[in-house]
């Protein structure tokens, strides 16, 4: 069972790489993941036959296109975030922001849908990217809001310290940082995942369900980090249920 089980790990890996880089060689996807070339060559030589990257000439991989209509149909399939989904684009008219919507998973916060503001320069989130529980609107605030006999185990996924000098270094500094969440309603994320951008994170719920996941929006931390309170406010009125 053991087998089957990495090839699809690293088959995994070599997918989520090429949706951050583009493309890339066969030489630098197994440096990259740590997997002989060999072992590489022959998992990109399935994925390809399976429709899911192409095989250039040059010797250069990417996804192929079926992961566009893949990506729909996903999206498609959250039946359940589909209200807050169609609700991004009004955030992101209204605020000048890029709005995201996050749901947890077990070992991280996972952006499943994005409205971006026409002046976004910088992307730290999008559609298919992650963030550790301790890093970030999303990742902070539905590490707080977790049920409290999972956060240990949320814990586990979490790297001390985070990317930036701003970004949570300890555990006990991520378990006060949740209290306060907790206490508030809403979060700030100041700078501890990019340099210079700053996002504002609110619960969204589903009736019966508990927490679904984390609407935020983000942008450049000198314009949005003081109107943090004034952006969540909002964010908590827009995100009820019409």
């Amino acid at each position: 069972m053991a087998k089957p089980i990495k090839l699809l790990d690293n088959a995994d890996q070599i997918i989520t790489l090429l949706s951050e880089i583009g493309s890339a060689s066969s030489t630098v996807i197994a440096s990259e993941i740590g997997v002989p070339r060999s072992s590489v060559y022959r998992l990109l030589e399935g994925l390809a036959a399976a429709g899911l990257v192409r095989l250039a000439p040059s010797g250069q991989v990417r996804l192929s296109e079926r992961w566009l209509h893949l990506g729909h149909v996903a999206q498609k399939s959250f039946s359940e975030w589909q209200a807050h989904i169609d609700r991004l684009d009004v955030i992101t008219a209204d605020t000048g922001y890029t709005s995201f919507l996050s749901i947890p998973t077990a070992s991280d916060a996972a952006c499943i849908a994005w409205s971006p503001a026409s002046n976004l320069i910088v992307l730290s989130l999008r559609p298919g990217r992650r963030l550790p529980f301790n890093v970030g609107a999303a990742g902070r605030l539905l590490f707080a809001l977790s049920p409290e006999d999972t956060r240990d185990q949320h814990l586990a996924h979490c790297s001390f310290p985070g990317p930036t000098e701003k970004s949570i270094a300890t555990r006990e500094e991520l378990i006060t940082d949740a209290s306060l969440v907790r206490e508030h309603g809403w979060i700030l994320s100041d700078e501890d995942v990019t340099p210079g951008i700053s996002a504002v994170g609110i619960p969204v719920h589903s009736e019966g369900k508990g927490l679904l996941g984390c609407i935020s929006v983000s942008g450049l931390a000198q314009d949005l980090a003081p109107r943090a309170e004034e952006i969540a406010t909002y964010l908590l009125k827009a995100s009820k249920p019409q």
